[in-house]
């Protein structure tokens, strides 16, 4: 009786929040039983070793096995130290008229409070009866298994109170991707090759000490949602004017199954009323990672005084896509002439130079020797009103001091340069 009423108590302490979270999800219970309330579609709970293992019961309102589509209620779990085998709740994935396995897409997910340090307990997620992947607290710390493999410590901090949420995502038919967060802290798997379809969940709880605290789990918020998000979770794109190009730069936060990503851009200042997007690059992905991933693109396609668009095409091994936001740029025009120093300097065997028009006017950029040789025309032609930037290679020259000019419109400038070999 007393191990009851400690029981209880925690419901006390614990549902405020729980609770919460089970309103905050009412609308999503109806996709397991079309809101009938009555278990149909999703079938009832199936406990093991009732009495003396432990026992479950729908905590918030204490009137024993509840279906889960009563939104007020949230689920608990208690073990009992006797030496029987794990206390189990179990249902199957039976949560329309059409299906009784997650589909392509998606996602299971359950939030769970895990509290004292006693036991073991957590939850399996399995296809058919392979187990496909666990999450469990034991021993003072948490911990996750992929099909039989060994259990690996999440590295995170314990506490005696946590709310975790749990997500799977059936990617195809044989393969998923298991999703755990607890406030900041975020573990996301590779692709796990399940073999088939995530059909049951199961809650345990397990090796309950004799005269220690009740061994107990809270779970609530139970759903199957259809519009899972792409497994990359892109957190910023951004485009910025340089010269005559244009750097895109973007971060993920995760990655599942990225084959990398299509940069598409069109001109948004054109006459056109549909968007021309045309791709003018791919950068390759990281297939999966759990941690944060920079990337960028320089466009050196793109005119001065123009307006352009652009957007990100993620891409999966599996060829499904999804476009990203998109994120607008203006290249700008010049307001004078102006030929810029050549960088490096001094130089072997090359080097930039950078030159503004600020019209379409036609170039003439030469390097000479000390002599007034030419040695080389880097530009002979009319171009348009922007920066550019040309690159002088003097593999064939001797070391010295050569001089580059520039004639564009009645400006002409002259500036020194050095070759060391």
């Amino acid at each position: 009786m007393r191990k009851i009423i400690t029981f209880f108590f925690l419901i006390y302490l614990i549902y405020p929040i729980f609770g919460q979270l089970a309103s905050d999800n009412a609308g999503n219970y109806t996709t397991w039983s079309n809101g009938d309330n009555a278990g149909n579609g999703f079938t009832t709970w199936v406990f093991s070793n009732s009495g003396a293992a432990g026992q479950f019961i729908a905590s918030s309102a204490g009137q024993g096995f509840g279906d889960i589509n009563v939104s007020s209620k949230s689920f608990g779990m208690y073990g009992n130290p006797f030496g029987a085998n794990e206390a189990k709740s179990i249902r199957n994935f039976n949560y329309s008229s059409s299906y009784s396995e997650l589909q392509d897409g998606h996602t299971f997910s359950a939030k769970l409070a895990i509290a004292f340090r006693n036991g073991y307990k957590g939850m399996v997620l399995r296809s058919g009866t392979s187990d496909v992947f666990r999450f469990q607290a034991a021993s003072d710390k948490y911990e996750k298994r992929e099909l039989l493999g060994s259990y690996d410590d999440l590295g995170w901090s314990y506490s005696q109170t946590s709310i975790f949420t749990v997500e799977i995502t059936q990617v195809n038919g044989t393969q998923v991707y298991v999703r755990i967060s607890r406030g900041s802290d975020i573990y996301t798997s590779s692709l796990i090759n399940a073999g088939g379809r995530i059909d049951e969940v199961e809650f345990y709880v397990g090796s309950t000490e004799v005269g220690n605290d009740l061994n107990n789990l809270f779970f609530n918020s139970l759903e199957i949602r259809s519009d899972s998000p792409l497994p990359v979770e892109l957190t910023s794109f951004s485009a910025l004017s340089q010269s005559n190009t244009v750097n895109l730069t973007w971060e993920t936060a995760t990655e599942v199954n990225n084959y990398g990503f299509e940069i598409e851009r069109t001109i948004t200042n054109s006459k056109l009323q549909i968007p021309n997007w045309e791709n003018v690059g791919f950068v390759e992905g990281h297939g999966n990672s759990n941690s944060a991933k920079q990337y960028s693109y320089v466009d050196n396609s793109v005119r001065a005084g123009q307006s352009y668009s652009y957007r990100l095409k993620q891409i999966d091994f599996d060829g499904q896509f999804e476009y990203s936001s998109i994120v607008n740029v203006e290249v700008g025009v010049p307001m004078e002439f102006n030929l810029a120093q050549n960088y490096p300097n001094p130089f072997n065997p090359s080097t930039s130079i950078e030159y503004s028009v600020p019209s379409n006017e036609f170039v003439t950029l030469k390097v000479y020797d000390v002599l007034g040789n030419t040695v080389s025309t880097l530009v002979n032609e009319t171009k348009e009103a922007g920066k550019y930037n040309v690159t002088f290679d003097a593999s064939n020259l001797t070391s010295g001091i050569y001089f580059y000019s520039i004639n564009a419109g009645g400006f002409t400038q002259v500036k020194k340069m050095m070759l060391v070999k």
